[in-house]
């Protein structure tokens, strides 16, 4: 279960239904004042009769702790119980529950099928890795996906209603329109005559790595205004004719898309994710540009230096290695080279600079460098260095 500390408890009464696991969900029911009102669970013999187990029960809003199974039940105390899928049409009319509600996404955790996901999950890459390692796709990727699901259905880690519920048609189709538009630009000439522009502009600023530039910039915009896939879609006409013209690796150009495609950090609704913590924390649109922007300016120069460097491997590796190092050094010069006072002065800094970011509800002030300042003004509170602080 997702809930592992309410299975600990009942696991006994869970381990007798007999509704097979992967069909199973929790639902909250309300109990009323005929039926369950003033009898225990034990008494009810409620697994016996509804074919359920109740996993927990909340009293005025607030869990009750114990053994539940001897606390007498009263009006309007909410049930989380374990049940198939037959159990809300079965008793949505029964007198002794006044509402029942199925908890969204509920489905208990397999763990005695988890491997065989696992395994089945590598043994589908693993065809599509050494196909590129031999240069001969043995397994296309769609059936073999297909094929993965077909299997994962079979031993039975998840329940066909499951699979379906998996599928988030809202981006198929959003994909499908793009190709659609991908496939007008071609028929139009459209993405020529946009590739041709690129070219134009590429060969003015010097070449492979302008092109490169080019693409991934009008990508990333096109994913902060659209979704990742549909940019990606439209795109990928216009960067195979540059590549094209340009004599440019259409692998090259594929990750120049693929990345381009993947930064949508300066809009709140350019990606699912941006939205999530929109809402909950309270964020403004200047927020996500302030934090975001900076991440467009790592990605570009990763981008150009990566991939710009053709077969000059040593070229990024030697970067990466130096920024490794960076990240390593220093904290290690902060700790060790810094004066009490440089230490102190610092922190104040960032103290100021990070109490103007927003906080949402409940959050921390993870920077908050108080705490540091007043420990090392009581280090140094007969030291020179102090005395210098505090005037």
């Amino acid at each position: 279960m997702k809930y592992t500390s309410l299975e600990q408890m009942q696991a006994d009464q869970v381990a007798k239904l007999q509704t097979d696991i992967i069909y199973r969900r929790l639902v909250q029911v309300v109990v009323s004042q005929h039926g369950l009102a003033d009898k225990k669970l034990k008494d009810a013999r409620f697994r016996q009769t509804y074919g359920a187990a109740v996993l927990g029960v909340h009293r005025s809003g607030q869990p009750i702790a114990g053994d539940i199974r001897e606390i007498p039940l009263k009006t309007g105390d909410v049930l989380v119980v374990e049940a198939g899928p037959e159990f809300i049409n079965n008793f949505k009319n029964n007198r002794a529950f006044s509402l029942i509600s199925e908890v969204p996404n509920s489905s208990p955790m397999k763990r005695n099928k988890m491997w065989i996901a696992l395994l089945l999950t590598i043994a589908m890459v693993s065809t599509q890795i050494i196909g590129s390692a031999i240069n001969n796709e043995f397994v296309h990727l769609w059936p073999a996906a297909m094929l993965t699901v077909g299997l994962m259905l079979a031993f039975k880690c998840l329940s066909a209603e499951q699979a379906r519920n998996a599928v988030e048609w809202d981006v198929y189709i959003c994909i499908a329109f793009a190709f659609a538009v991908s496939t007008a630009m071609e028929k139009t000439k459209l993405a020529l005559a946009i590739a041709e522009l690129f070219v134009a502009l590429s060969r003015a600023i010097g070449g492979q790595v302008a092109s490169l530039s080019c693409i991934y910039l009008v990508t990333a915009l096109l994913s902060e205004l659209l979704t990742n896939n549909a940019a990606a879609a439209i795109m990928f006409p216009i960067a195979s004719s540059v590549a094209d013209q340009l004599g440019v690796d259409i692998n090259i150009m594929s990750v120049a898309v693929m990345l381009g495609g993947s930064a949508g950090w300066i809009l709140p609704y350019s990606y699912q994710c941006n939205l999530m913590v929109y809402a909950a924390g309270k964020y403004k649109t200047k927020d996500f540009v302030k934090i975001g922007s900076p991440y467009h300016v790592w990605l570009f120069a990763g981008v150009i230096l990566i991939l710009g460097s053709g077969n000059k491997w040593h070229i990024p590796l030697i970067a990466s290695m130096i920024f490794t190092a960076l990240v390593i050094l220093i904290p290690v010069a902060y700790e060790y080279f810094l004066t009490d006072t440089q230490k102190l002065a610092l922190s104040e800094k960032t103290s100021r600079l990070t109490s103007k970011l927003p906080k949402g509800p409940g959050t921390t002030d993870w920077f908050n460098g108080s705490s540091k300042v007043n420990l090392l003004r009581n280090l140094g509170k007969n030291s020179n260095n102090a005395k210098d602080i505090d005037n």
